[in-house]
């Protein structure tokens, strides 16, 4: 973000979005996260925008933004990523250009296959024709087109299963779905033919294994009703969204967890914290805050390729240090912290781990050009000193105690007290 806005950290922090853009991108960003906040069906929102960076410089972006619910009960929060349109501008276009092209047909296809339904309610003698203009459609789109009775057996198929499954239309044609499908996607969809055979329209979005793949598949199901307005049977058009939904994952991912380390970053650390604070605490062991004494000098003497590398170590050090459960994080910077929590862990193991730690970033870190001797101050938070604090006080106490094992020497661990 610092390279992109060209500012420092601190204005950046107290800047918003809306202010780095023109009125016409503004009031796009607004629609969008309106239409986001509404709910209607759009998980990951993309615009392209044009930023205003200081001594009146611009610079196109593209933004993606969903809104992320971080708890039940929670109004959520807004995840942007904003990448860099400099490098990416012509494979980013092509590939939206593709995505826009993909909806369009998509949407097209939902609303000739309705249209398609109320011509084979009307009449039955048009049966015949409307089939062949069905076929004509369904055989041409990227999705899976189907018509199943109500006996759950397949009167329709577009060609797509053959590419999809290796079955050609005629060998679907007859059978019955769960001699078809794969059978935990069969199992996974059974509640949503019930109600559609029920007369409801539905939606759902499960996994499922295509040709040994393993793919998320989006599906729509609209039941066909008789003259009674009972379900007969219901017409069914499933896309694959495996992809839209890996972008999700990422950006899900970039906004929780640090690029370099892959550790949970500060948002999601305070996240979990906060978590734990609201279940009453008794399942908090403890934290600890650590902070690297020399790394400063390893960036100034070898450069911050090297300084890099360090942090990976560190990181991994750390992590084999404490429990799978146990959450690891990097803060900012050469700093990180460790929650612990359960109650197998007593003050004498808390001091035990935070001994390891300061042991095993003690030994040297050998890097691809030198060997790096580094120690570490850590404060220690223990279960006892915790009651009754919120979760950034907890970080901040935690932080008190880490800085008074700085000033008392480094390469040291120095226990919050409450009189501190």
């Amino acid at each position: 973000m610092r390279q992109v806005f060209a500012h420092s950290r601190a204005p950046l922090a107290k800047t918003s979005i809306r202010d780095l853009l023109d009125s016409k991108d503004r009031t796009r960003l607004e629609q969008i996260l309106q239409a986001l906040d509404r709910g209607r069906g759009v998980e990951v929102a993309t615009l392209d925008v044009t930023f205003r960076l200081r001594n009146k410089q611009t610079r196109a972006a593209r933004v993606q933004v969903t809104l992320e619910q971080a708890s039940p009960g929670s109004n959520g929060d807004w995840l942007f990523v904003i990448h860099d349109m400099q490098v990416e501008q012509q494979e980013r276009a092509a590939r939206d250009a593709r995505e826009a092209a993909l909806h369009r047909v998509a949407q097209e296809a939902t609303e000739d296959l309705l249209r398609s339904h109320e011509r084979l309610t009307s009449a039955e003698r048009q049966l015949g024709t409307t089939r062949v203009d069905l076929r004509a459609i369904a055989d041409n789109l990227p999705v899976l087109v189907a018509y199943v009775d109500a006996a759950r057996r397949f009167q329709f198929a577009n060609l797509t299963y053959r590419e999809w499954l290796g079955l050609d239309p005629e060998q679907i044609t007859g059978r019955l779905t769960h001699e078809v499908l794969d059978a935990d996607y069969a199992a996974a969809i059974e509640p949503y033919v019930q109600r559609v055979l029920n007369g409801e329209r539905v939606e759902y979005e499960v996994g499922a294994r295509l040709n040994g793949t393993q793919r998320t598949l989006r599906g729509v199901l609209v039941p066909r009703r008789t003259d009674d307005a009972s379900a007969d049977g219901y017409y069914l058009l499933v896309q694959d969204v495996t992809e839209r939904r890996a972008l999700l994952d990422r950006m899900r991912h970039q906004a929780f967890h640090d690029a370099l380390t892959g550790l949970p970053n500060r948002r999601a650390f305070l996240d979990r914290l906060d978590q734990v604070c609201a279940a009453g605490g008794a399942n908090l062991a403890g934290i600890l805050f650590i902070d690297l004494d020399g790394f400063k000098a390893v960036n100034d003497t070898h450069g911050h390729q090297c300084g890099d590398e360090v942090l990976v170590e560190v990181a991994r050090r750390i992590a084999s240090c404490v429990r799978a459960g146990d959450v690891v994080a990097r803060l900012a910077g050469d700093e990180f912290t460790v929650l612990l929590t359960g109650s197998a862990i007593d003050h004498a193991a808390l001091q035990t781990i935070a001994h390891s730690i300061l042991l095993t970033l003690s030994q040297p870190i050998a890097l691809t050009a030198a060997v790096v001797h580094l120690s570490a101050s850590i404060g220690m938070l223990p279960r006892d000193q915790a009651s009754s604090l919120s979760g950034e006080a907890l970080l901040r106490a935690a932080d008190a105690a880490m800085y008074r094992a700085k000033v008392a020497g480094k390469a040291r661990i120095v226990v919050h007290a409450v009189w501190e």
